[in-house]
């Protein structure tokens, strides 16, 4: 169970799936050109973009419509580092970060309407390391997400606040089986079983 502190950490039990539009445009990606471009393709409209099984070097997610982007993985999916900057509307749902011939990072910077689900942030196997950061973003959720061996002795594998001092938070070898939603980058959070 999450345990949330300081100002506008707020704890809710995940409700629901991420329902879906059957309408929206889907587009399935093999690559990480591939993925920027479907991005680009549906920055106005949303949709849903389809990673099939494979590595992905950096994929990243910016400023957009609200929207709702949802990036679906497939089994075998892993990402070195995916960057959802100044963005908002945007789900996230099967991706598994970890560490390739560089540390990995699951970046939320100055976001907002932010959906994890089913996030797997490992550095298991490498001697690199492996973590996520929500910083200065506002309604982000991370439900049934798990966040362990974080690699080069880090206490912290998901953290709050970035370089700028934020808290951080413990969530080493843990597994989040509630939602926390972090409305400030200035709030600390802790997990626990």
């Amino acid at each position: 169970m999450l345990l949330c502190g300081l100002l506008s950490v707020l704890c809710m039990l995940a409700l629901g799936g991420l329902a879906q539009d059957a309408s929206a445009a889907k587009i399935t990606v093999r690559t990480q050109s591939g993925f920027h471009l479907a991005v680009k393709k549906l920055k106005t409209s949303g949709g849903v973009i389809v990673l099939q099984a494979g590595r992905y070097g950096n994929l990243s997610v910016g400023p957009r419509s609200p929207r709702w982007l949802t990036v679906r993985a497939r089994p075998g999916v892993t990402v070195n580092h995916l960057g959802l900057n100044r963005t908002r509307a945007v789900r996230i749902v099967g991706v598994r970060v970890k560490p390739g011939s560089r540390g990995s990072l699951l970046n939320v910077v100055s976001s907002r309407n932010v959906k994890l689900d089913r996030v797997r942030v490992t550095a298991a196997g490498s001697s690199l390391f492996s973590r996520m950061v929500v910083a200065g973003s506002h309604h982000v959720t991370i439900s049934r997400s798990e966040f362990t061996r974080c690699g080069e002795n880090r206490e912290a594998c998901l953290s709050t606040g970035g370089a700028r001092g934020g808290a951080a938070t413990s969530a080493s070898s843990r597994r989040a089986s509630t939602t926390a939603t972090a409305a400030t980058s200035s709030a600390a959070t802790s997990a626990g079983r």
